[in-house]
């Protein structure tokens, strides 16, 4: 049963994934003071609550890692710059507890890489996060197919 959970959850992301990439306008973010710029965006996908009532926050950042550290590669540090766009982006939404988002960061709207960061909302201000490094490489030799396909 939780293989078909997990599964569903990662179909819903990865939907989610194409949908956001689609219709999602990044948004500018600057503080010339801090000297922090750049372009961000967040999407919510869902509630963990919803769709297992067991499922942890750790369990699914942790799915989430296996399923695309095969294909993009992941970044275990966010700069300064990246962490102050990540914050603006999510301070967009009034997130709650085990609410699973998904946030672009790039320096540039024109930019041929960025950052996919997943987030699951842990408490207020308090997020578990993954974050893959996206760029047109990665998007091409990824094997969308393996991703999608349901075990």
């Amino acid at each position: 049963m939780k293989k078909y959970v997990y599964s569903f959850l990662l179909m819903i992301f990865l939907i989610s994934v194409g949908c956001f990439a689609q219709n999602t306008q990044l948004k500018r973010y600057s503080d010339f003071s801090m000297n922090f710029d750049g372009w961000a965006a967040a999407q919510y996908l869902g509630n963990l609550d919803e769709v297992e009532e067991n499922m942890t926050d750790e369990a699914a950042c942790e799915y989430i890692t296996d399923k695309f550290s095969p294909f993009l590669k992941q970044v275990t540090k966010l700069s300064k710059n990246t962490t102050w766009l990540f914050h603006q982006a999510m301070e967009e939404w009034d997130y709650e507890p085990h609410e699973v988002y998904f946030v672009i960061c790039s320096n540039s709207l024109y930019s041929e890489e960025g950052l996919l960061i997943c987030v699951v909302v842990n408490e207020k201000k308090d997020f578990l996060w993954r974050a893959f490094m996206v760029d047109e490489e990665a998007v091409e030799n990824t094997d969308w197919d393996e991703i999608f396909e349901m075990q």
